[in-house]
């Protein structure tokens, strides 16, 4: 990939995360890349490609770390398997809070873009996990908390303390993206959800 369209699509990540897909134009991604306009159309011909340009560069992130998983780690037993990866997760959302905003925009109401970034990204990304739940929380544990609310509860529990730093500043004192803050979160949340994955007394 050459670097200027490498930069563009940094931008658009960053416009369609923020504006969302109807505040963003083609017009104001070149205007920050510093590019023409006709450029931008020159690599990806409309809007609709560069958004889906965009969310393939944005998530291709993500797949190398969740989906592409070292051998070592899979080995391991499902609780810590889970444990690694949502550690993992607070690091890349520290990161790449774009990960979850742009997911929050999308799919806040049904329609084709929700329904793509489901199909190419979203579902291969968090089915894999679901199942992971499943198999931490064990089949014959009479066990209250769901697959679907530990996935939940993990991505938004990772995500809003670096969606707001300017809250966190003003209330903590603390850059949220500090690497120990970042460390602290991670192990805070991990910790979290190993205490709801314990067998129900």
């Amino acid at each position: 990939m050459s670097v200027r369209r490498e930069s563009i699509l940094d931008t658009a990540v960053l416009e369609f995360a923020t504006k969302g897909y109807e505040g963003t134009s083609t017009a104001n991604v070149a205007r920050l890349c510093r590019v023409t306009q006709p450029l931008v159309h020159y690599h990806f011909a409309s809007k609709d490609n560069l958004w889906r340009a965009a969310m393939d560069h944005l998530y291709s992130d993500v797949h190398r770390q969740f989906v592409d998983v070292p051998e070592d780690e899979r080995a391991r037993p499902p609780r810590e398997r889970l444990s690694a990866m949502i550690r993992r997760f607070v690091v890349l959302c520290a990161r790449r809070p774009e990960v979850v905003q742009v997911a929050v925009r999308e799919f806040a109401v049904a329609g084709e873009r929700c329904d793509w970034l489901a199909e190419h990204h979203l579902g291969p990304l968090l089915l894999p996990i679901f199942s992971l739940c499943d198999e931490a929380l064990g089949a014959s544990t009479a066990h209250a908390t769901r697959p679907l609310h530990l996935v939940f509860l993990a991505i938004g529990g990772a995500h809003f303390l670096f969606t707001v730093p300017a809250l966190v500043l003003k209330l903590a004192g603390v850059d949220a993206r500090e690497p120990q803050v970042v460390a602290a979160h991670a192990d805070a949340l991990a910790e979290m959800l190993e205490r709801l994955l314990a067998p129900a007394q």
